[in-house]
């Protein structure tokens, strides 16, 4: 990734939190053609935060619809790469003040994403699938009111799904996150930016304004 100084992110916390919020990410690999494949695949991330200098960046797990030709061509200790994608948005030059005094403007995109290599190892058995698919259910239901969990469904059934599905677990061994918020404009042009995104009626707009919301994008919150 093209990763200017001035669009990283490094804080641990702030890029957990980011890649927890959004939930998924396309994952590469090679095929044995020596051609890339990629699925978007829900993730959990199992990682602390406040200890990745000492223990790393930790695992993260997945799974595949058994139909899917992908799993089969990652052998184990391949590496891979997950894409996170954030928010983006088209930028226009009407945003900047600069515009009214010098006219040299143009055109951006702004976004967020991150990016995690690391190697795989595929899973295929019930176990570790019922309890990957069962913390990552917990993960997004413990968010409403009424969560519903695996074990409301029979068990009969969630076993034969699990027939269908395929576990991969990456250890990481590199994360990059870039969030490329107009932090290379001066304060006017920022702030012109954020304005005219924040006033938009298009949802994925205003995610971009609540990200660059003072020290958000520094925080990795608000997706």
């Amino acid at each position: 990734m093209y990763l200017p100084a001035e669009f990283t992110v490094t804080d641990p916390t702030a890029i957990t939190n980011f890649v927890s919020e959004v939930g998924a990410a396309d994952l590469i690999s090679m095929n044995q053609q020596g051609r890339p494949d990629a699925t978007r695949l829900p993730i959990r991330w199992d990682v602390d935060a406040a200890a990745v200098t000492e223990r790393g960046w930790g695992q993260v797990r997945a799974h595949f619809a058994r139909a899917n030709p992908q799993w089969r061509a990652i052998g184990g200790g391949a590496e891979v790469l997950l894409v996170v994608s954030g928010p983006q948005v088209y930028v226009s030059p009407s945003a900047y003040p600069s515009k009214l005094e010098h006219g040299r403007v143009v055109p951006t995109w702004n976004y967020a994403v991150a990016h995690l290599r690391g190697t795989a190892t595929i899973h295929d058995d019930a176990p570790w699938l019922h309890a990957f698919v069962t913390d990552l259910t917990n993960q997004h239901e413990s968010k409403r009111a009424e969560p519903w969990a695996v074990s409301d469904a029979p068990a009969s059934y969630v076993e034969q799904l699990l027939t269908e599905i395929v576990g991969i677990e990456i250890a990481i061994t590199e994360v990059t996150v870039k969030f490329k918020l107009s932090q290379n404009k001066d304060t006017a042009d920022y702030e012109g930016v954020r304005s005219q995104l924040a006033s938009s009626p298009h949802g994925e707009s205003q995610l971009v304004a609540k990200l660059m919301a003072p020290d958000n994008y520094a925080k990795g919150s608000g997706v």
